[in-house]
């Protein structure tokens, strides 16, 4: 049952001011404009409370007609009372009653945002110090998103209202970014002139969406803009062994596997990239390893931790992975155990040397100080040189598997892509794309497809050759 009531002011604002009060019933969907009944004036139905509004009809001194919209939104978090909320509306009566019923109804269902001046600067400022305080993303994550928010998003649309906040303003700072860039110090010309790389955009939207996801769960929009922008998509790369497999991923075959171990072999990274082809552990994952983690003779390998390089705490090792997914325990042959045996044994043998302590459970990789040209000393590693229990940079594990595979002829394979080869492999041997993704640490085989989608294609295609020559074989008889 609705019921309405229609107030009018006394006095000399009669005449120009008429208060429409629109009763509704707090129920789902799209409030109705009510109809008079007998049960006027009482402010509810029988038994069910109702969402209430006014409308105020107010003329100007030139005549022109508008409408105050008055309605009672969500409850005060604090005092628990309702908000009154007002609006103004342009146009005809029809126009401002539909306004008010949508209100009443977002009011209603729960997706009422009140006003608020929020800029999206201030709001940037707000989400990057919650992250922080509550540590619901990594370090390294949390500088990303702070990097590309300051940088490149609040220099063009900090002043900008959040409410006010538009797709179309979004693809502009893309374009933009696209085109010229956002950079403003001498030493970012080059990269101003031709504007930033798709790839680089693509940071920027990503982090901007979780943003704005976070003011829409604060209510304070009622829809996350950056859903309907037009997000820029990096450049696809071809598969560095084959070109015609049109994949986005690099990755070695057989025998450009072996010409990579040739090329470490000897030295410090050689078991690191044999146990990344092995594997498809990330990098953060094999420097986070230690030899409790690794079962030698049930010939398994557990992954729960990974290093992280921040800026704010610098290296260190996480007390979890990635992700929930990426906790795994995976099967390793019999030649990868020989070579961990093999290298856990020179560990020790350097610690012995180097009269250094070697822990129970030191890590598989434990950090290496590479000493500038020249200053390396005559007999080579000293005790200050190695340390077994802190994890090794990875951004200079990185600079020297990157010396080595440069002068091996492979230099735009990144270490990444040690993981891309060993997935590549499995899915080309047939092995079930549902057990790769468990070997990778994906949370669903979806994933796992969407990436090596172009692998599993070149998989179906073999199979359908072997049919059919099977097939041919067998007519022949």
């Amino acid at each position: 049952m609705r019921s309405a009531r229609v107030q009018c002011h006394k006095g000399n604002r009669t005449r120009r001011h008429k208060a429409v009060e629109i009763l509704l019933p707090r129920t789902s969907g799209i409030a109705q404009l009510p109809h008079q009944s007998s049960e006027t004036g009482r402010g509810r139905t029988r038994g069910r409370k109702m969402s209430k509004g006014s409308i105020i009809k107010r003329t100007g001194k030139d005549g022109a007609v508008s409408w105050l919209l008055k309605y009672d939104a969500e409850r005060d978090a604090l005092s628990g009372k309702r908000q009154q909320r007002y609006k103004t509306v342009r146009g005809t009566k029809a126009a401002a009653e539909k306004e008010l019923r949508r209100l009443l109804a977002e009011v209603d269902n729960g997706t009422h945002v009140g006003p608020v001046r929020t800029t999206v600067a201030q709001w940037v400022e707000t989400w990057l110090s919650t992250l922080e305080v509550l540590e619901k993303v990594s370090v390294r994550t949390r500088e990303g998103y702070s990097g590309w928010l300051r940088l490149h998003v609040v220099p063009t649309l900090g002043n900008v209202e959040l409410q006010k906040l538009t797709a179309a303003q979004i693809d502009a700072l893309y374009a933009k970014l696209l085109t010229s860039g956002s950079r403003s110090s001498a030493s970012k010309k080059a990269e101003q002139a031709s504007g930033l790389s798709p790839q680089t955009v693509l940071h920027v939207h990503r982090a901007l969406f979780s943003c704005l996801k976070a003011a829409v769960k604060k209510r304070l929009i009622a829809r996350n803009p950056a859903e309907d922008a037009e997000s820029p998509k990096p450049k696809r790369t071809r598969n560095h062994a084959s070109s015609e497999d049109g994949g986005n991923v690099k990755a070695l075959d057989r025998e450009q596997c072996a010409t990579l171990l040739d090329a470490f072999r000897d030295k410090p990274l050689y078991c690191l990239v044999a146990l990344g082809l092995a594997t498809g552990l990330r990098r953060g994952e094999m420097l986070a390893l230690r030899w409790s983690a690794i079962d030698l003779d049930k010939k398994t390998l557990r992954v729960d931790r990974a290093v992280e390089n921040s800026r704010t705490l610098g290296v260190r090792i996480k007390a979890d992975a990635k992700n929930e997914s990426s906790r795994r325990t995976i099967r390793i042959d019999d030649g990868l155990c020989d070579l961990l045996r093999a290298h856990r044994k020179s560990q020790k043998e350097l610690a012995l040397k180097l009269g250094v302590r070697y822990p129970a459970d030191c890590l598989v990789y434990p950090c290496v100080v590479k000493r500038p040209k020249g200053k390396q000393p005559a007999g080579g590693l000293v005790a200050r040189d190695v340390d077994f229990g802190r994890p090794w940079d990875p951004e200079a594990v990185t600079k020297e598997y990157r010396r080595v595979v440069v002068r091996a002829g492979f230099p735009d394979l990144r270490l990444h892509d040690l993981r891309h080869t060993h997935a590549t492999l499995l899915l080309l041997e047939g092995v079930p794309v549902h057990s790769v993704a468990q070997r990778l640490g994906h949370s669903t085989p979806v994933i796992t497809m969407t990436v090596y989608g172009h692998v599993i294609q070149r998989a179906e295609d073999q199979a359908a050759q072997v049919s059919g020559d099977l097939l041919k074989a067998a007519m022949r008889l």
